[in-house]
């Protein structure tokens, strides 16, 4: 892998890897990604931090360098693509990153896979479906990469994830069923896992067997906000509310910006003809819809900004980041773009201000 042991030994010592003799296959993948992002750069604490907050956004994942495809934008910010949105998570804001034109593939429309390399191993292969999973149109290509890893190693619980997942959004809900199920027999204390299974269990009207998996889920990731959610969602349709009410509670303790479970709160509550707190839950599922909403038009706007400046015109750039700030205020890339461009206008007080409101949110940032 070209790691000298002094990067190993750093690595350890700033807890990006565990210190040990011998790794694992997953650790060996990980410190491939650790060597890369730093390649370019990326401080060891920017990674650390980025890690640490990607786990508290998404219970039950185990490793986001691997799960989630990992990228960065710049030395000081590393970018997650999950759930085909990109997600800076120190700051908690939506990304824009310009990828190539994405592409609806139907299950049913004849795909050309290109040739794969055959000299690839097996970590190279896995990275190699997770770049692929992020354009809709390479997807027949991350299918094959993931079967060649199962082909070199069966019990590869990720793959068997990431290739589920890739079937159950083309809605071939046997095959998803048949990856999950094989990622729990690889690793039993793979949350996600469980969790996965759960989706299509209930997809396909199997709500018991839903429900345990989710439980198993939750039993390995209190934390895991979805599995919560998705446990409660079950349980309102088999009529039993109370449970489901208590199931949306958890999720909004464990996350209270999870917006869904405060609509589903809602409707619980408005069926148990309590209207005064359920108008209060639909409230706050509405205010947390348009702080959403002012979230990506402010990321939209920071882009707009970058671009004006690349033209020359630092005025428009200045008024682009001047709304993002006003939509989203914990942007710190707003605060941070304002401040670079009112720096170059020589409005240093505002520009120090802009700049400090924007180290608060990410102290990784520098002038």
């Amino acid at each position: 892998m070209r790691i000298t042991a002094q990067q190993l030994n750093g690595w350890e010592k700033a807890g990006l890897i565990r210190a040990s003799d011998s790794y694992s296959f997953f650790e060996l993948l990980q410190l491939k990604k650790v060597r890369d992002l730093r390649a370019k750069k990326v401080r060891s604490a920017v990674i650390r931090e980025s890690l640490q907050a990607m786990l508290k956004q998404v219970s039950g994942m185990e490793n986001p360098l691997l799960e989630a495809s990992a990228f960065s934008m710049s030395t000081r910010r590393i970018v997650f693509r999950h759930k085909g949105t990109a997600v800076e998570p120190i700051a908690g804001q939506y990304v824009m990153d310009f990828a190539p034109e994405q592409r609806v593939v139907s299950a049913s429309t004849p795909t050309k896979v290109r040739e794969l390399p055959t000299a690839e191993t097996v970590g190279e292969l896995f990275a190699r479906g997770v770049s692929l999973e992020d354009d809709p149109a390479s997807h027949a290509e991350a299918i094959e990469c993931y079967r060649r890893v199962l082909q070199m190693e069966p019990g590869h619980a990720a793959a068997h994830i990431n290739l589920g997942t890739l079937f159950y959004n083309r809605q071939d809900h046997n095959l998803a069923e048949k990856h999950y199920r094989a990622a729990v027999v690889a690793d039993p204390r793979y949350a996600l896992a469980y969790f996965d299974l759960g989706n299509v269990l209930d997809e396909t009207g199997r709500m018991q067997e839903a429900i345990n998996s989710y439980k198993t889920a939750i039993q390995l990731a209190p934390t895991y906000a979805d599995a919560h959610y998705m446990l409660g969602t079950v349980l309102k349709q088999q009529g039993d509310s109370d449970a489901a009410l208590r199931e949306f509670r958890e999720t909004i303790r464990i996350n209270p910006s999870f917006t869904e479970a405060y609509t589903s709160i809602g409707q619980v509550l408005t069926a148990a003809r309590d209207p005064e707190a359920a108008a209060e839950a639909f409230a706050e599922a509405q205010r947390l819809n348009k702080r959403k909403a002012d979230s990506q038009a402010a990321v939209f706007a920071v882009n707009a900004g970058r671009e004006r400046l690349q033209k020359g015109d630092v005025r428009g750039a200045i008024a682009r980041f001047r709304d993002a700030v006003r939509l989203a205020p914990d942007n710190a890339q707003a605060h941070y773009q304002l401040a670079l461009a009112l720096r170059r206008t020589g409005a240093m007080t505002e520009a120090r201000a802009e700049y400090e409101s924007a180290r608060r949110l990410a102290p990784y940032l520098r002038w």
